[in-house]
């Protein structure tokens, strides 16, 4: 989630290996929104981390349809012992696992434990390092999935806007390098950012 710009964790979970184009880098994945079940197509495009990660999955899964998946004997019902993709449920629980995980490790070293987190706190916080270095509202729901909708989907070019998608990830991306490297990162000041946008149409 956080390599892809923070993706719908149910799209990365249900995209198989064929939804994967290694030659263009980038992953198309289908939202299927309403009572209609009304298909976007959303292509993303996948930056240097996201395509490392991809490598060491494949390396586990990549003869199964789905880079993440489960076989669990464990499961119930029809599906027991059954190759599937995994859930949501399953990455709920592994987030709890982790947040206890962090947890524990800081009470090891009499620290206060850590806020937990979720699925849907990665996406926000993805959105707010998008916002801060400058990737528009435009830009950022495009990025996220919130653009094309409804009839406009029938005659939509899925690769289209991949330039733009390109140009907010390698942004975004700059600024997650720094903070997963600890470096110390200068934010942009959205008043100034705003102002030159207007000057530059103007």
């Amino acid at each position: 989630m956080l390599a892809t710009a923070g993706q719908r964790p149910k799209q990365l979970l249900r995209a198989t290996w064929e939804d994967y184009d290694f030659q263009r880098n980038c992953v198309t994945l289908i939202d299927r929104k309403g009572r209609q079940g009304t298909e976007k197509i959303h292509v993303v495009p996948l930056t240097g981390r996201a395509m490392a990660i991809l490598r060491a999955v494949r390396a586990i899964s990549g003869s199964y349809p789905w880079p993440f998946c489960s076989g669990v004997k464990g499961r119930s019902g029809a599906s027991k012992g059954e190759l599937m993709p995994l859930t949501l449920e399953s990455l709920k629980n592994g987030f709890i696992r982790y947040n206890k995980a962090l947890a524990e490790q800081a009470t090891s070293k009499d620290k206060p434990a850590p806020e937990p987190f979720t699925a849907r706190d990665i996406r926000r916080t993805v959105k707010n390092l998008m916002i801060d270095v400058g990737v528009n509202r435009e830009q950022r729901n495009l990025l996220q999935s919130h653009a094309q909708s409804g009839v406009d989907v029938k005659h939509y070019d899925r690769h289209e806007h991949l330039p733009e998608k390109r140009e907010s990830l390698r942004r975004y991306d700059a600024l997650l390098d720094k903070i997963l490297k600890g470096e110390e990162t200068t934010l942009v000041d959205m008043d100034t950012y705003r102002q030159q946008k207007e000057l530059s149409f103007s």
